[in-house]
């Protein structure tokens, strides 16, 4: 939150639960979970309209739209101990500062988050920026049986954010960047580099 608001981005986060989507679902008497999961992810891709014609096309009853909207002391009737978790977050984030709000549509698509997912979005652009969540057995596969929370930022997203802003040409800004020759700049002076080519 901080390094993005360095940048001039005026950021909020969306939060969300698997376990609490997995509790409504079964709700729902839905079976196909990952399913539905990964046609609601399209929400701002597709709209309201688009994900409730493919739940159609896939058999699956659109009513589940109707809560989409629901607040985070609703969902939490699902799952209390996750619902306390999540208020639990958002209360902790208050506390620095940071803007996070609940939304049950927001899933992170992806199968091996477990637990609290959440994703990172511009307040004019309504562009998401980064993502991420909690994971319980994904390290496994590099034979670390720990828990563990993970983020990436989309950083060709915020460099198209950052560029109708900036007061300098492509090439100053590679001049002043190339001034420090650390590993994560050079990754950075990469990425800016391709995306200043397209």
């Amino acid at each position: 939150n901080r390094a993005l608001k360095q940048l001039g981005l005026d950021v909020y986060f969306l939060l969300n639960s698997r376990r609490l989507v997995d509790k409504w679902l079964e709700k729902r008497e839905i079976n196909d979970k990952e399913r539905v999961m990964r046609i609601i992810d399209k929400l701002d891709k597709i709209g309201m309209d688009g994900v409730g014609r493919e739940l159609e096309m896939n058999g699956i009853d659109t009513d589940l739209l109707k809560d989409i909207n629901l607040s985070l002391s609703e969902c939490a009737e699902f799952d209390k101990k996750e619902g306390k978790k999540l208020e639990n977050i958002i209360n902790i984030a208050k506390e620095f500062g940071v803007d996070v709000r609940f939304s049950l549509s927001l899933m992170r698509g992806l199968g091996y988050y477990t637990g609290p997912v959440f994703e990172i979005k511009t307040k004019g652009e309504q562009t998401s920026v980064g993502g991420g969540g909690r994971y319980d057995g994904l390290l496994n596969i590099y034979g670390i049986g720990a828990k563990a929370v993970g983020i990436s930022i989309g950083v060709e997203r915020v460099f198209q954010l950052l560029w109708k802003t900036l007061p300098c040409s492509s090439s100053q800004l590679l001049t002043v960047l190339s001034e420090f020759p650390t590993t994560s700049m050079v990754l950075i002076l990469v990425s800016l580099t391709s995306f200043i080519q397209k």
